[in-house]
């Protein structure tokens, strides 16, 4: 079942964060919690299918963290000053 879906992302899915993430937990590896929110997001957005924009789910726990969320607080690197 899950090579079909792969093959179905491989083929028809935007190249976007959660890509690699959703077909690595697809075939069986382990994901960190980042990459896990990634590839939740890339598979809820039909795998970026309108392109990769902010989804607008604000009632979704995981909005927060969305890779092209909008509001999303940047993190700042601590090495660059």
């Amino acid at each position: 079942m899950n090579e079909k879906l792969i093959s179905e992302i491989k083929r028809h899915g935007k190249t976007a964060k959660g890509k690699k993430e959703l077909i690595k937990h697809l075939e069986g590896g382990r994901l960190t919690l980042r990459q896990a929110v990634n590839a939740y997001c890339y598979g809820c957005g039909a795998y970026f299918a309108d392109g990769k924009v902010d989804c607008k789910m604000s009632k979704c726990s995981l909005h927060p963290f969305f890779a092209y969320n909008e509001n999303r607080p940047k993190q700042k690197n601590p090495a660059v000053r």
